[in-house]
């Protein structure tokens, strides 16, 4: 059985991923359009990178919940 925090880290985790393949799907297409949304993606792997800084073995109760908001604000530039 998984404890909440793993499974906070595989969403993490899986979403980062997803953003990332946008990103790079966005890149091979030049259109100026797509570089107001890349660098959206890039903030916010860019905070997620912020977050994670003291590593998943040291997350809080503040981290986690800044990482469910950052997972609820990251979920329209995923789909």
């Amino acid at each position: 059985m998984y404890s909440e925090k793993e499974i906070l880290k595989n969403r993490v985790e899986s979403r980062r991923k997803e953003l990332e393949s946008k990103l790079e799907k966005l890149k091979a297409n030049s259109k100026s359009d797509g570089n107001a949304i890349a660098q959206k993606i890039r903030d916010d792997l860019s905070d997620l990178q912020g977050q994670l800084k003291e590593g998943w073995d040291n997350l809080t109760e503040d981290v986690a919940g800044q990482l469910n908001k950052w997972l609820d604000n990251t979920d329209s530039r995923s789909s």
